[in-house]
């Protein structure tokens, strides 16, 4: 302890001032990180029907001014 002496000893003198000291603590920290446990195997199976529907269809369309009209459609 006694190497530190001078260390501690040369701040200024304590006075009647006001002082603010930011006091530390040490904390454990713990982190999670992802480990392969178990492989797993999956397979699909491909189901095909035919089905007839009817309804009517709607259609939107843009109108917009400035467009150059002679853009081919995209």
């Amino acid at each position: 302890m006694d190497e530190n002496r001078d260390a501690a000893l040369s701040g200024p003198d304590i006075s009647e001032a006001e002082h603010e000291v930011t006091l530390h603590e040490e904390r454990p920290v713990t982190q999670t990180e992802p480990v392969p446990v178990e492989r797993v195997r999956m397979t699909t199976d491909e189901h095909t029907e035919e089905e007839t529907v009817r309804g009517q269809v709607r259609k939107e369309q843009i109108d917009t001014e400035g467009v150059d009209d002679d853009r081919p459609d995209r």
